[in-house]
């Protein structure tokens, strides 16, 4: 079961908005404590009524959707289990070491699919390793050379990274065929990312970022941030914010254009014969 300091320290966050807003923090931490008082007594199926009914206030807080998955868990409902447990992950529940110790999910600790899930959630870089795919695969920067590539640090709670996201879907489908490549960049667990990248349907390739990163893209903690690398890797480009289509697509059209063709050397005058 959750610590219920979490969601406190969450609902701070989110009662900033007034009267109207609080009223529904108030609404969501009724429920949420009531439903942590029945899984205290083993009401299950209660438990879940009261944390559905909290989701339908705040649906964007991960430790509800872990809480129901501990209550299916409990009630040996393993499948369901799962699926609220990857839910919570989903939605941004990050929290590995309180997972591996809670006994609340033992009884689907050893079912493939939980194993599954879990391991794409928090997968474990070997040493060296800096870059993965979202379904594991180490990935490097160094084999994007000889293409344009738009290499974009991007986050999920960031709005104006989604602003940019549909630029950048566009930027993909018009130039991917002419040597162009769009790379995301986020260092949050899969499925948290597989989830907004759902939402906005993106095409292009994201990686998850395991470990350090070199110069010039070590300490990025602005988001989102464009870098434009041409095609022998080097930064010829870097856009802080959102930025609109034509602003990025000016910056990439002078990398596409063919190069100019080697200036003949004018040949030597005919020798004059007398």
């Amino acid at each position: 079961m959750l610590r219920r300091i979490a969601i406190a320290l969450a609902l701070v966050v989110l009662s900033a908005a007034g009267a109207l807003a609080q009223s529904a923090d108030e609404q969501f931490q009724a429920l949420f404590q009531k439903g942590i008082d029945q899984l205290e007594k083993r009401q299950y199926d209660d438990a879940v009524a009261s944390f559905k009914k909290a989701i339908e206030i705040r649906k964007e807080l991960p430790e509800t959707y872990y809480n129901i998955a501990c209550a299916y868990s409990l009630k040996g409902e393993k499948d369901k289990a799962i699926d609220w447990f990857a839910d919570a992950l989903a939605h941004g529940f990050n929290d590995e070491d309180h997972i591996a110790k809670d006994h609340d999910l033992d009884a689907i600790r050893d079912e493939a699919r939980f194993k599954e899930v879990t391991a794409r959630a928090f997968a474990k870089p070997r040493p060296g390793e800096t870059l993965l795919t979202l379904k594991g695969e180490v990935a490097s920067l160094e084999k994007l050379k000889g293409k344009v590539v738009l290499l974009d640090f991007w986050r999920t709670w960031c709005d104006p990274c989604k602003q940019e996201i549909p630029h950048l879907i566009a930027l993909d489908k018009e130039y991917g065929a002419k040597g162009v490549v769009v790379v995301g960049v986020s260092n949050e667990p899969v499925p948290l990312q597989e989830q907004v990248a759902d939402e906005l349907k993106v095409s292009y390739l994201l990686l998850r970022q395991v470990g350090p990163l070199p110069a010039p893209f070590e300490n990025v903690r602005a988001f989102p941030t464009l870098f434009i690398l041409d095609q022998e890797g080097k930064v010829v480009k870097k856009l802080v914010g959102a930025r609109e289509r034509a602003e990025i697509e000016e910056a990439l059209k002078p990398l596409l254009a063919p190069p100019e063709p080697p200036k003949k050397a004018p040949e030597p005058p005919e020798p004059q014969v007398f």
